[in-house]
């Protein structure tokens, strides 16, 4: 944690010289120190909020398209391969249990196009 306000407070510091002069290399050396700070304190938010007594337990995920036809199963489809590409992203095994295929309505040959 400590490692965090020693970057926060270079960046404080950083931001008042820019306010002071601009200075391009300045800027871009406080631009890449920022994301740096951002993308570690992300990491480290994530790895707080998983250290509870039931984190190392598995998750199961039920996804279900409900009422609404094609567009409700077109979204389900999408937040799978979401969720599925997020949680191979992050090292997580994955094991689908079960996946249903949705029936899709055969055209009326009746109907014209």
């Amino acid at each position: 944690m400590q490692d965090f306000e020693k970057q926060y407070q270079d960046l404080l510091a950083c931001n008042e010289l820019l306010k002071e002069q601009h200075d391009p290399s300045l800027t871009s050396e406080m631009e890449q120190t920022f994301k740096k700070f951002e993308a570690d304190y992300r990491k480290f938010e994530l790895k707080r909020n998983f250290t509870g007594k039931y984190d190392f337990n598995n998750a199961y995920v039920s996804i279900h398209p409900g009422a609404g036809g094609t567009e409700s199963q077109d979204w389900a489809s999408m937040l799978l391969r979401m969720y599925l590409r997020w949680m191979e992203s992050k090292g997580y095994e994955v094991d689908t249990l079960d996946y249903q295929v949705a029936m899709r309505r055969a055209s009326n040959p009746f109907l014209s196009s």
